[in-house]
């Protein structure tokens, strides 16, 4: 089971949080987080992430 949350501050700005339950024994922040990043985009033709991605793919689209 899991929950996704895609904030968009403003143009520029966008928060991506997604949390996985997987029947983990500890629920503790560091084993329910799959993936939480921020996505700056200055301009069309420039955005940069950072913080924690679940895995590559996730880096070279935007589906």
């Amino acid at each position: 089971m899991g929950i996704q949350f895609d904030i968009i501050a403003n143009n520029e700005i966008d928060i991506v949080v997604q949390a996985i339950y997987r029947d983990q024994k500890k629920l503790n922040l560091d084993d329910l987080l799959n993936l939480a990043f921020v996505i700056y985009a200055p301009s069309v033709n420039w955005s940069f992430r950072q913080g924690w991605t679940a895995f590559d793919l996730f880096l070279l689209i935007e589906y």
